[in-house]
């Protein structure tokens, strides 16, 4: 599994590119910015009527390598 082994942690963007393809979202500030993949949809178990979506959150460093995942 990507985040409980730590897979993503120190690779490039051209490395996650590979392994994910291009993200859905990207979000930007001064020091740092993620990439953001959309899961999919899951039904809540509290109510069958309110699906939520889950997201892959990957932090980069300015040094652009994963720091986060």
């Amino acid at each position: 599994d990507l985040l409980d082994n730590r897979i993503l942690i120190g690779k490039t963007q051209p490395n996650v590119e590979s392994l994910l393809g291009k993200p859905d979202n990207i979000s930007k500030d001064k020091q740092s910015y993620d990439w953001q993949y959309n899961l999919g949809y899951q039904e809540s178990a509290a109510s069958i009527n309110f699906p939520y979506n889950h997201w892959l959150h990957i932090l980069f460093n300015e040094d652009k390598k994963v720091e986060n995942g």
